[in-house]
């Protein structure tokens, strides 16, 4: 997995060179591949796909914002910019030097459709390679989600909970698993590899980070059938995210011990 070595720098020296390929188009300089993509729904990465204006926000050391993100698992889950708290005109920002040296997205009160159905499985898998920028004294922060007004009970949203005055951030996935026991992320300004698995068999969730088990709940299965969104819950126009993505993954399964170490965690 590429932008995974954000994280274990042991392997940064495998990365390629980022190039600019086309106009506001970044790709990386060789392919890469997955070594696992059974069930793989969804895989965005910073550095390949991404599509911007060519117009950074002032101050900002940027190709500019993000216009869409194309997915590499060859799904079509195309993201695209919608607008944001602050008006339709929002974007996230792509910066080339973001996480440990590496390319990230970064939100900051705004967010992006997915095209189509991402997951169709009450068995998943889903990985981040992120981190939270707090900047409120405390705030509900969505990275992925489906929320709308017909599966308020049902639908999948997955971030965090910021509590900037003490640099804390708890694991935040439907609100069985929002603060379980006070369990937080530890470095949450950091890069971190975070993951979500939820196994229907056992009706259980359990969110890791960097491969240490953070928290676990139980939940009921999910509804997947609305639209999928990154940087906020949903169709609400709230909780909206606060800081840098540099990967994004979603299986549709469970994964196993073999499967994850194809992929490098």
């Amino acid at each position: 997995m590429r932008l995974l070595l954000a994280v274990k720098i042991h392997r940064l020296a495998t990365v390629a060179v980022i190039v600019l390929t086309l106009p506001g188009l970044f790709n990386s300089a060789a392919a890469v591949t997955l070594d696992y993509t059974t069930d793989l729904q969804l895989w965005l990465k910073a550095d390949e796909g991404v599509v911007t204006n060519g117009q950074p926000a002032a101050g900002i050391a940027s190709p500019g914002n993000v216009v869409s993100w194309n997915d590499s698992s060859g799904n079509g889950h195309t993201a695209t910019s919608v607008g944001g708290a602050g008006g339709p005109s929002d974007a996230p920002d792509l910066y080339l030097t973001g996480l440990n040296g590496l390319p990230v997205v970064h939100f900051h009160d705004d967010y992006m459709t997915i095209d189509g159905q991402v997951q169709t499985s009450s068995d998943f898998t889903i990985f981040g390679v992120m981190n939270t920028s707090n900047v409120n004294n405390f705030a509900y922060r969505t990275l992925y989600s489906n929320w709308d007004f017909t599966n308020q009970g049902e639908s999948v949203y997955f971030g965090t909970v910021d509590f900037a005055s003490t640099n804390q951030s708890w694991p935040r996935f439907t609100d069985n698993l929002t603060n379980p026991d006070n369990n937080t992320f530890t470095n949450p300004d950091k890069s971190s590899i975070i993951r979500l698995v939820h196994d229907a068999s056992g009706g259980t969730s359990s969110i890791y980070q960097n491969g240490t088990l953070v928290a676990e709940g139980t939940a009921a299965p999910r509804n997947f059938t609305s639209q999928f969104v990154l940087g906020r819950q949903g169709a609400n126009s709230v909780e909206w995210r606060q800081g840098d993505l540099a990967e994004f993954l979603v299986y549709d399964d469970v994964l196993s011990a073999t499967d994850l170490s194809l992929i490098h965690i």
